[in-house]
């Protein structure tokens, strides 16, 4: 071809400005300029399919964990029949019971939607000081770009938190139907 440019090629330090840095170049020079999110459109669409599934594999894992919460007040309540059999011997209503199961519930829920969070926000900031190398040959980047979303954490924490409270139900309305008189009297 002699003198004449066939192709340009830009690398970029920040890989997400690509698309904006390709309109504004297809704006100041008559040519065809393609961001590598247009180029590789089928692995991004790959990767955001793994991301839903991500999810959902995380979700899987917040109801079986979910479900040990559930099992260990499930425990409590019968561990504690006697305390609670006596608070309600005492005057206490059956609802104040249960949402004191509930309350139990929410704050092991919550305090592990907490460190969980914790967790993921660190494995991501490491994951983007320490990136994951990508083979060139197959891929036109060099590293796994990390991107945080706070939708991302929102949603995992509001599903967390909903599956804990719901798993609460069961124990609490154990606790709810316990008769003061026939705990207190079984553990005398």
């Amino acid at each position: 071809m002699g003198d004449a440019v066939s192709g340009l090629e830009v690398r970029l330090d920040n890989v997400f400005l690509a698309p904006r840095l390709a309109q504004v170049m297809s704006a100041e020079v008559p040519a065809n300029f393609r961001p590598w999110t247009l180029t590789n459109h089928s692995l991004l669409a790959a990767l955001a399919l793994e991301k839903r599934v991500i999810f959902l594999v995380t979700l899987f894992i917040i109801i079986v964990a979910t479900m040990g919460v559930a099992n260990t007040l499930a425990m409590w309540v019968l561990e504690q029949s006697r305390e609670l059999g006596l608070l309600r011997a005492v005057g206490a209503p059956a609802r104040m019971v249960g949402r004191l199961v509930v309350a139990q519930g929410f704050l092991v829920g919550l305090i592990g939607t907490a460190i969980g969070l914790c967790a993921g926000w660190l494995l991501s900031i490491g994951l983007g000081a320490f990136p994951l190398q990508l083979p060139q040959d197959v891929y036109y980047i060099d590293k796994l770009p990390v991107q945080m979303q706070v939708g991302d954490f929102v949603a995992v924490a509001v599903c967390s938190i909903l599956i804990g409270l719901v798993a609460c139900l069961l124990p609490a309305r154990r606790a709810i139907v316990l008769d003061p008189i026939e705990v207190i009297g079984r553990t005398s």
